[in-house]
């Protein structure tokens, strides 16, 4: 019973087996070397831990801007010979002549090539590789829904302010209004969700300066699929002679690269 036992336990074991410690300390010394070479923008240099399939392509490819870079986690095939890695990096990102420097995943692959570890990229029909890994070239977005934002046939300035505006239409405030009192300390939050494919910048605009209004933007650098709250909050003036707030007021909220701008009415009440 128990070599029955053992025997059953067996794949189960071998499945969730861990790396030799070396192995893994060796991929992570390589990718380091690799990524830190792109942080500082000693690209030739990174060719020499680049496997020989892949060097053609390496040579043609963009290369990504890198700032920072973490890796996250490593998955290995069964006899340790590749490698998945996964790691957060901070990425330069150009758009209409801004520039941004969100936090995006990256997954790159790896593999023994005369006994060291090499980035390799095996292309897919309908990829480009990049030097971190295949590109879909029929893809430019996808929303936080799913769907896909194709590349135009057309790339002109009109083309891509309206991929920029399906792409901000899978963002947005969760309401577009307020109400304050107007007798006594009021206040209400507002949520944006960031549905572009990447970090998005938000900047309150220019603020009406009601007195007693204030308006607080929790963070300004959003991921995928994050909400940030916007508070807002009135402090009723006790000076009886001081002006009442109008009506209604604008609070303008401006996303970055797309330059979109949401508004929050603000209404008053008794």
């Amino acid at each position: 019973m128990k070599t029955r036992a053992a025997l059953l336990l067996l794949p189960l074991a071998l499945f969730g087996q861990a790396p030799p410690a070396d192995v893994d300390q060796a991929l992570r010394a390589r990718a380091t070397e690799f990524f830190q070479d792109f942080v500082d923008g000693q690209y030739r240099k990174a060719l020499s831990l680049v496997a020989e399939e892949t060097q053609e392509e390496y040579f043609a490819s963009p290369k990504a801007e890198l700032k920072a870079f973490k890796i996250d986690n490593i998955q290995y095939n069964d006899d340790f010979s590749k490698a998945t890695m996964n790691l957060t990096v901070k990425r330069v990102l150009k758009f209409q002549g801004q520039t941004m420097v969100p936090e995006v995943p990256m997954i790159t692959t790896w593999k023994i090539e005369n006994g060291k570890w090499m980035w390799y990229n095996e292309p897919k029909p309908g990829t480009w590789v990049t030097a971190m890994g295949p590109s879909d070239v029929t893809l430019v977005a996808r929303g936080a829904d799913g769907g896909v934002i194709g590349l135009p046939e057309k790339l002109d300035q009109s083309t891509v302010d309206a991929a920029g505006m399906k792409i901000i239409q899978q963002s947005g405030l969760d309401k577009t209004f307020v109400t304050m009192a107007l007798d006594k300390v009021s206040s209400d939050t507002v949520m944006f969700r960031n549905g572009a494919p990447g970090s998005v910048h938000l900047e309150l605009g220019n603020v009406p300066k009601i007195a007693g209004l204030s308006v607080k933007l929790d963070k300004a650098d959003v991921n995928l699929g994050e909400s940030v709250p916007i508070r807002i909050r009135y402090e009723p003036n006790s000076d009886p002679d001081s002006p009442a707030p109008p009506p209604t007021a604008a609070i303008p909220l401006i996303v970055a690269p797309f330059n979109q701008q949401l508004s929050v009415q603000v209404n008053w009440s008794k």
